[in-house]
């Protein structure tokens, strides 16, 4: 065993630095879930926090920056991925949407998508569920406001025929998502 000489002066670690990728990510489930904002989440994760393993208090804050976290959507992408291949086989019809949501409590997405202005306050998810299992099976995320739904659709359909592909007999699309290469693809 080698031995490793410490700095004489230890920078210490911010609280949110202590709070582990897998706790994060449980919190945002957690957010989704109860379709909570940050502040409203952070008491959700708060109580139940200790059930699911969350040790750590989660601020408001800290549960907003961990979306932005690469490390924690790739965490996340893995259970997406777990879970639609628990289905495989036993699924054939999909569908695909998008949703805005807030980036801070200044702004109301209804109220607010069509002001340029006010976009940059929003992030955009798009996702494909099966629809007899409800079960995400791909998402992409855009940090920087709305967007239209179309650009979001190769990437969802090639996350979905990763697992499903040889199965899958229909999907479906809100108006956002039509494009000429769409309707190719």
């Amino acid at each position: 065993v080698e031995e490793y000489e410490l700095p004489s002066k230890l920078e210490p670690l911010g609280k949110e630095e202590t709070i582990t990728v897998h706790e994060k990510a449980k919190a945002i489930m957690i957010a989704e879930f109860m379709q909570a904002d940050e502040r409203t989440a952070s008491d959700w994760v708060n109580i139940l926090g200790p059930r699911i393993g969350i040790v750590s208090q989660m601020s408001p804050r800290t549960i907003g920056r961990a979306y932005y976290d690469d490390r924690v959507r790739a965490l996340i992408s893995l259970v997406f991925k777990k879970s639609s291949a628990a289905i495989q086989g036993k699924e054939n019809s999909f569908s695909g949407d998008s949703k805005g949501f807030k980036k801070n409590n200044k702004v109301h997405y209804s109220r607010d998508k069509l002001d340029d202005e006010k976009k940059k306050d929003f992030a955009m998810v798009s996702f494909m569920v099966s629809n007899k299992y409800h079960v995400a099976t791909a998402f992409v995320f855009h940090e920087h406001g709305p967007i239209n739904d179309a650009p979001t659709l190769p990437e969802l359909w090639r996350q979905t025929t990763e697992i499903h592909g040889e199965y899958i007999e229909k999907a479906q699309f809100d108006a956002g998502f039509p494009s000429r290469e769409n309707v190719q693809l």
